[in-house]
């Protein structure tokens, strides 16, 4: 009966509801969040706007090995 009391003591803590609000905070985020990424262009893409003159500045992330591309429009 000890684990009943210990679960019915973190219920009743200010605990339970932070962590509810976290994890509804997380889910907020990721249904608001997701909608407003545009998607990531491909390598070859890239190319194509590099032969065209529309990249306005590129910045490389060698711990991600990911590009950030900012294009002229």
């Amino acid at each position: 009966m000890r684990g009943n009391s210990t679960m019915s003591r973190f219920f009743k803590s200010a605990a339970f509801p932070i962590l509810i609000v976290v994890v509804l905070a997380f889910f907020a985020q990721k249904l608001i969040g997701g909608t407003s990424h545009t998607p990531k262009p491909s390598f070859g893409q890239l190319v194509g706007y590099l032969q065209q003159n529309e990249v306005k500045q590129i910045s490389l992330d060698q711990k991600n090995l990911s590009a950030n591309v900012t294009l002229t429009q």
